[in-house]
């Protein structure tokens, strides 16, 4: 039993924006939490996600007994807002068939606040029906609710970074911190195992692919984009690809490549000519045939520059 957990201290991160867009998983946790807190169990596991969000929302607002009573009114408002708009979402209701919710702040619709009465062993919140004007005039058709603008912002950013294939628009994605809000929203929590979201497979290699290919620009090219793109440009005798109409290769091809690169650059070490006195590898015998050339432009001079599967590469496998 966890002693930091009671019916009226919500489990450790549980809080608005966590509870509007958790998922199953997540909610399921709470819920175990919130019961063994309880030494009862106070809260169900069926149902479909907004349904499990209901009780949860009744349990993050246990407190309120001890909350200026204009604040509470203010975030019960927002929150029960928030999952009535997401479960007439679910049951694909059409917005003709629903009133309208209030945008917020609602002051300027609603007449009387609510009484809020919170029961700690059945988590229920008994409120006084509040008088809502319903007129075009006076309410929104469409109200914009903070959690969903949250989880279409994602949704739209994810959808953005499958869709797109070029370089640069790669970089900017990178660089404006979209690649880094999916890792984050989705991915393993400081990069231990098993932490992930369920969901984390689909996005998985669109945000590898990405970190990789800005990883190049980073290391190898110290941040020169000209530089960079200058390098990633098809070479003149090479067939163009509908793929690329800007005659950029695909990224994807870079990533692959980066293996082949790397494993052609040390057997290139290896020969004599780049050896010391001592017969092992000289940084300065290296420097004095290839200057401040990076990897990949020496991999270009020495001509075993690849973006497709050789008998040579296959055995090679992608970072």
């Amino acid at each position: 039993m966890s002693s930091e957990v009671s019916p009226r201290t919500p489990p450790e991160g549980l809080n608005v924006a966590a509870l509007i867009s958790a998922k199953g998983a997540q909610l399921r946790s709470w819920i175990i939490k919130t019961n063994e807190a309880s030494e009862k169990k106070v809260l169900t596991l069926s149902g479909t996600v907004s349904n499990g969000r209901r009780p949860l929302l009744l349990a993050e607002f246990s407190g309120l007994l001890t909350t200026p009573k204009s604040k509470a009114v203010e975030d019960v408002s927002i929150l029960l807002a928030a999952e009535s708009h997401t479960l007439a979402t679910e049951n694909h209701e059409s917005t003709s068939q629903i009133n309208p919710l209030p945008s917020h702040p609602a002051a300027s619709v609603i007449e009387k606040e609510p009484s809020i009465t919170v029961h700690a062993d059945n988590l229920s919140i008994n409120s006084t029906a509040s008088k809502i004007s319903t007129t075009n005039r006076d309410m929104p058709h469409h109200p914009t609710l903070p959690a969903d603008a949250l989880l279409d912002d994602l949704s739209k950013e994810i959808e953005g970074l499958a869709r797109c294939e070029g370089l640069r628009d790669i970089i900017q994605q990178v660089e404006s911190g979209a690649v880094a809000k999916i890792r984050a929203r989705y991915g393993p929590s400081d990069g231990r195992r098993g932490t992930a979201d369920p969901s984390w497979p689909k996005y998985k290699n669109i945000v590898s692919k990405r970190e990789r290919l800005y990883r190049i620009l980073s290391e190898d090219f110290a941040g020169d984009k000209q530089r960079y793109q200058k390098k990633r440009k098809r070479a003149k005798e090479e067939p163009e690809s509908l793929e690329d109409s800007e005659h950029f290769r695909s990224f994807r091809k870079i990533v692959e490549a980066a293996p082949w690169c790397e494993a052609d650059l040390l057997a290139e070490r290896e020969k004599e000519q780049y050896h010391g006195s001592n017969g092992r590898f000289c940084d300065l015998q290296w420097a004095g045939k290839w200057g401040t050339m990076n990897s990949w432009e020496i991999w270009r001079e020495l001509e075993d520059e690849r973006y497709e599967k050789t008998k040579s590469s296959t055995s090679l496998s992608v970072k």
